[in-house]
């Protein structure tokens, strides 16, 4: 015989402390997201514009997929230095 596990009536959407926390969990998200969707774009600029040109500009194809990999590294940086600032 499977014995279950008896839980007590407790729901997380009566509790309003959880909710309290879903909210700061919310805030904290946006407050990430949002600088990191506004200094991102560039870097899906440089991946498309590299994957829509022919083959024919090989050369420009290496040095935007260069740009690509430079404003990657420099928004880790960016955001390590400035993630006190951001309330993460």
């Amino acid at each position: 015989m499977v014995q279950y596990a008896i839980f007590q009536n407790l729901s997380t959407s009566r509790n309003f402390t959880s909710q309290l926390e879903n909210v700061y969990a919310a805030e904290m998200i946006l407050n990430f997201f949002i600088p990191a969707f506004i200094f991102a774009w560039p870097s899906f600029v440089f991946y498309s514009v590299a994957y829509i040109l022919p083959d024919d500009y090989i050369f420009l194809r290496c040095i935007l997929l260069a740009i690509l990999d430079l404003w990657i590294a420099l928004l880790s940086i960016l955001f390590l230095l400035f993630s006190s600032s951001l309330n993460c």
